[in-house]
This record gives C-alpha cells, sequence and structure tokens, in this order.
C-alpha cells in the first residue's frame, strides 16, 4: 500500500496494492489527488446544487443561477435565453493551431451565454434546477411533472413530498429512497406500492407496516 499526499486538498490517502498493480498493466501514473478530489474534478462540469443569487447579463433583472458571478461566466435567465435578443453564431470563432486547446475553449466558455437553470415549463420554481414541468419546487433538483416538492431529487410525477431520492408516482412521502408509488408514507427504501407505511426495505404492496423488509402484500405489520 502507497500512502500519498493530496496535490488539492493536502490530506492523505492511500493506494491499494491491487490498483498499483492496475495502474502498471495499463502504464500510467499512480493518481495525485485523493478520490474525494478527483470525484469534485470529474462533477465539476455539472453544477446542480450551488446557487447564486445574480443579475442576469442581458435584461439586468433579479435571477439565481448555477453560475457564481466571481467566475465571470456570462448568464442569462430563462426569457432572454429563449428569446431572439441575441444571437448565438455570433460566438463562433476560429480555431488556432498555435494555441493549446483547452486555453481557447475556456476562452470561448467565457464569452458565450449560460442558462441560468436547466429545465422549462415551471412555477413559483426558483430554486430548482433540472426540473421540467413541475410547480412549487424548492431546493430540489431534477423534478419532473411534479408538485409541491422540497429538499429532494430525481422526483418524478410526485406531490407533496420532502426529503426524498428516487421517488416517482408518489404523494405524501418524506425521506423515501428507490420508491415508487407510495402514499402517505415515511422511510421507503427500494419499495413500491405501499401505503400508510414506515421504514420498509424492498416491500411491496404493503398498507400500514412498521419497520419492516422483504414484504410483500402485507397489512398491519409490524416487526417484533
Amino acid at each position: 500500500m502507497e500512502i500519498k499526499t493530496c496535490q488539492n486538498c493536502k490530506h492523505n490517502f492511500s493506494i491499494e496494492p491491487e490498483d498499483v498493480a492496475f495502474y502498471d498493466k495499463i502504464k500510467v501514473p499512480a493518481p495525485t489527488w485523493c478520490p474525494e478530489c478527483r470525484l469534485q474534478r470529474r462533477l465539476n462540469h455539472r453544477n446542480e446544487r450551488a446557487l447564486y443569487r445574480r443579475n442576469c447579463d442581458l435584461c439586468a433583472s433579479s435571477i439565481v443561477s448555477m453560475c457564481a458571478p466571481k467566475l465571470g461566466f456570462i448568464s442569462y435567465c430563462q426569457t432572454c435565453w429563449y428569446s431572439d435578443n441575441w444571437d448565438a453564431i455570433q460566438y463562433g470563432q476560429n480555431y488556432d493551431f498555435l494555441k493549446p486547446f483547452f486555453q481557447q475553449f475556456f476562452e470561448l466558455q467565457k464569452k458565450v451565454p449560460r442558462i441560468n437553470f436547466y429545465g422549462t415549463n415551471n412555477q413559483n420554481s426558483n430554486y430548482a434546477n433540472n426540473s421540467w414541468n413541475s410547480k412549487n419546487i424548492y431546493l430540489s433538483i431534477s423534478a419532473l411533472d411534479s408538485e409541491d416538492i422540497i429538499y429532494s431529487r430525481a422526483v418524478d410525477k410526485s406531490i407533496n413530498c420532502i426529503d426524498c431520492l428516487h421517488l416517482t408516482n408518489s404523494e405524501l412521502c418524506y425521506e423515501c429512497v428507490d420508491a415508487d408509488k407510495g402514499y402517505k408514507s415515511v422511510e421507503l427504501i427500494e419499495s413500491r406500492n405501499c401505503i400508510d407505511s414506515q421504514f420498509l426495505f424492498d416491500s411491496a404492496n404493503c398498507n400500514n407496516c412498521f419497520m419492516s423488509g422483504n414484504l410483500r402484500k402485507q397489512i398491519q405489520f409490524i416487526l417484533k
């Protein structure tokens, strides 16, 4: 095992012997960044959760954007982005073979406007990114055809849900993960078609069940 210091965060991290053997096999150097910093670097192209208050660079209205003002990127509100008030063709530039590619790509990124949020046809959802056809979405990411969703991610066709992840076709759910067709339930994990139930794992077609796992078609089941 090798112990290295991350060049980014300066914390120590380990490289397992099998990883070292793999790097030698494919003839690449060992990583100099820790796994957490490498993950951040891989995901930095898609900002979903960090939101910033700023002004639209076209109409000057106050907006919430995924582009931090201090980075210098141009950000338009959705109304301006989809309007005919600007022409994307005007930002084209010739490629200079004498300059590094990424330097030119970065210069292009700094010039071309970016939309403040991804998604369309949302109502009262100023703090929702990657959401479509939804209403009353607050601090949630990736909501589709949903309404009254708070602090959640990847929620589709659901209503009145809080703190959920990967939830579909559900209503009145709290802290449910990978659940489908839940109703008035709490802490459903990998469960579906459950009603008035709490703390279930891998259960289906349950009603009034509590703190159980691997249930099928159970009514009023309580783990003892």
